[in-house]
């Protein structure tokens, strides 16, 4: 019945009327968990605990339980884990934001930089941080500061406004 409903209205607006737009996401996954890879090389593992799918009215992609992002070095190495308590990535925009607890953590230097809100620019080719970030060094060194901008594969970044902490 639904479908001969569908094919019978004539213009969108009927069809808008006969299946309105919810709010809520149109894909639920539990417990997902993505390998990415080029040219048979792995680039990043994802994983989350809930994710959703929204198509209308713009669409993005959400992690309202967390996420963890893994990435791997040309030799398939693991290179660098972010976590957060939230993620969101805009289709439209092409950015990735997380929020709430973000920990990148470089696995090859072991250094680690801890902020509350991430954002990853896809078209410019930068992630940067517009909030109080916490850097800390192998050597035991901290530093804070107010923002970071980085390019994406983290190698090159700079701390706006750096204040060195000195434990004794």
């Amino acid at each position: 019945m639904m479908a001969i409903a569908a094919f019978s209205c004539n213009n969108a607006e009927e069809i808008e009327k006969a299946y309105p737009k919810t709010s809520g996401p149109s894909e639920i996954s539990e417990h997902l968990h993505i390998y990415v890879s080029r040219s048979a090389r792995l680039q990043y593992e994802f994983s989350a605990p809930l994710y959703h799918v929204y198509h209308t009215p713009r669409a993005y992609q959400d992690t309202p339980k967390g996420f963890k992002l893994i990435t791997f070095t040309g030799d398939m190495q693991p290179e660098m884990r972010v976590t957060a308590r939230y993620g969101i990535y805009d289709e439209q925009k092409r950015t990735m934001e997380a929020r709430d607890s973000v920990v990148i953590r470089n696995l090859l230097t072991d250094e680690l930089i801890e902020t509350e809100h991430l954002i990853w620019d896809m078209n410019g080719r930068k992630i940067f941080s517009d909030t109080k970030i916490k850097q800390t060094r192998p050597d035991g060194s901290v530093y804070v500061g107010e923002s970071f901008e980085s390019d994406e594969s983290f190698s090159n970044y700079t701390i706006i406004r750096p204040q060195l902490i000195v434990y004794e």
